[in-house]
């Protein structure tokens, strides 16, 4: 790969970005009237927890984008050695997760099912922090959000593991 080629690659990752911010100017983020999203949120049981699933995918294409930002900045003089691999793999996780909750494919349940699957496994990971520092702040308030996050799953007669 040579320099030209870098170039063109940069170049080709900041239309994407341009075309894809006109793109959700445009549109915008809120359902449109007659999409499944809108449809969902019409019919689901709870759909401020819905509501949360779509957020919390709208958040991952963001970091996905600010991402690919980033791997481009690293491609340009002087271009870093390792960065670029960091960034392509956060771009990455942050697709897969974006997909994994917008899928168009999954049940308005299976989108909340895994929302709060994901917000679950963040406090497991932060009482796991809070738990190795010395002054253990914030547990309460961890288990707090934790036993929100249970009782809505309980109230949604989903099964808890």
């Amino acid at each position: 790969m040579n320099k030209r080629d870098t170039e063109n690659i940069v170049s080709a990752i900041e239309n994407l970005i341009d075309k894809s911010g006109e793109l959700i100017n445009i549109h915008g983020v809120n359902s449109k009237p007659g999409s499944i999203s809108s449809k969902e949120l019409e019919t689901f049981q709870r759909p401020l927890s819905l509501k949360t699933a779509y957020s919390q995918g709208h958040t991952f294409v963001e970091v996905a984008c600010d991402q690919l930002m980033a791997f481009s900045r690293t491609l340009k003089e002087p271009i870093q050695t390792v960065a670029p691999f960091t960034c392509s793999r956060s771009v990455l996780e942050s697709c897969s997760l974006a997909v994994w909750l917008l899928n168009n494919e999954i049940t308005a349940e299976d989108r909340v099912k895994r929302s709060l699957s994901f917000r679950f496994e963040g406090m497991v990971q932060q009482k796991k922090l809070a738990n190795s520092s010395k002054s253990k702040n914030g547990l309460e308030v961890i288990d707090i959000q934790t036993n929100k996050i249970i009782k809505i799953a309980q109230d949604m007669s989903y099964p808890i593991f």
